[in-house]
């Protein structure tokens, strides 16, 4: 299996100005639209083990709907009145110490793209378990991710105290990727699999 490198030429560490910083600071960041079925109900239910920490949720009015099975989301919830362009995603990433990263229904045999986004920015994406890890990542390795959502606290809490092993933890996944999955070596992956290598005969 292969998938796009890291876009480096969009998420990337940048230095923020002292006003950057100010206005974007958040422990947690999560950027992203809710749904009014089950799969809105699930995200709501991920991110309700975040609250007790400085959460920031930026999406559409579909949030609102969950509030009442999950009102400590309320106050953490600010609605996204326009477009954020990738310019500034950039920016809030880089302003965050943990992105979460739900599973998502409609991926049965991947990882969310966000993965790769936030690894380019420098933040750690603290994720829910989807197979497709396993397929990215070497065998046995102690990722940022969660079996159970009651593991989702304790794992958060580590990571905000000890920032070492946060930067750490995110330079091992970022470089790990970057290397996997090259251009080159995502383009040695296709012409092997679609057998394009051309013999030239000698003369």
């Amino acid at each position: 299996m292969t998938y796009p490198c890291v876009p480096s030429h969009q998420h990337f560490p940048v230095e923020l100005t002292k006003e950057e910083y100010e206005e974007l600071k958040t422990e947690i960041l999560y950027v992203g639209m809710s749904y009014t079925d089950s799969w809105g109900y699930k995200k709501a239910k991920f991110l309700n083990y975040f609250t007790d920490f400085d959460l920031h949720i930026h999406g559409n009015d579909d949030w609102e709907r969950w509030f009442k099975d999950f009102p400590a989301l309320q106050a953490h919830y600010r609605e996204r009145k326009e477009y954020i362009s990738t310019e500034k995603m950039n920016k809030m990433y880089n302003a965050t110490k943990i992105i979460p990263i739900d599973g998502n229904p409609g991926l049965l045999h991947a990882a969310h793209w966000r993965l790769m986004e936030v690894l380019g920015s420098g933040t750690l994406p603290l994720m829910e378990w989807q197979n497709g890890l396993a397929e990215i990542f070497p065998e046995g390795s102690d990722l940022p991710a969660v079996h159970s959502y009651d593991d989702i606290k304790e794992m958060t809490r580590f990571y905000l105290d000890n920032e070492d092993k946060r930067v750490e933890k995110v330079e091992w996944m970022r470089n790990f990727v970057l290397e996997k999955y090259s251009k080159e070596n995502n383009a040695d992956l296709l012409i092997n699999a679609l057998d394009l290598r051309v013999s030239v005969p000698q003369a």
